[in-house]
């Protein structure tokens, strides 16, 4: 049997960027340079660390890991922003509000945010109750309990927002979900 794999890569990141600068048609799929079992190994290991998936995933992908940037770089006031949403997300009230947080105004943050992670706030923070939902669902939560525990409106609002950045019906991904192999 032949394996493939699927790679969800926020195509507004740096990294995503880093790896398709230059080409005019962007493909949707790609084909793994590496070999399938080398790859598959790696990545199916829970003892792989996210640095060497990380690598994996450049090498298969030509991004070159020193052309990402790193987290050693980032602007103090977003790396602040940044543990302030990973830790409180449910506290995050506005761009405005977490601007003032790390005492920037707000388009100045804005634009150091986007430079720094690579995309915008409110995309990051969807991107991030995405993951929590799927996360939830796959763990063995009902999608709406899933969609709501991460602050989603309802199961409908989490639906169209992984079909809108993955391209798929998350009922695919929990068919599949012994199967899935999630690096973060």
């Amino acid at each position: 049997t032949e394996r493939i794999a699927a790679l969800y890569w926020e195509p507004e990141s740096a990294s995503f960027r880093t790896a398709t600068a230059g080409q005019d048609n962007v493909p949707r799929a790609f084909r793994c340079p590496l070999a399938g079992d080398e790859a598959n190994r790696l990545l199916s290991n829970p003892q792989t660390t996210l640095d060497e998936a990380d690598r994996l995933l450049a090498s298969m992908f030509g991004a070159g890991i020193d052309e990402r940037s790193p987290d050693l770089h980032i602007d103090p006031r977003v790396a602040s922003a940044l543990a302030f949403l990973r830790e409180s997300p449910d506290q995050y009230a506005s761009l405005e509000a977490l601007a003032e947080r790390v005492h920037l105004s707000p388009s100045r943050f804005a634009h150091i945010f986007k430079d720094t992670v690579g995309v915008p706030v409110r995309r990051y923070l969807l991107w991030q109750k995405m993951r929590r939902a799927l996360d939830l669902a796959i763990g063995g939560q009902s999608l709406t309990a899933a969609a709501l525990s991460a602050g989603f409106a309802d199961s409908a609002h989490l639906s169209r927002t992984v079909r809108s950045m993955l391209g798929i019906a998350p009922e695919f991904l929990f068919r599949q979900r012994e199967r899935l192999i999630i690096h973060r």
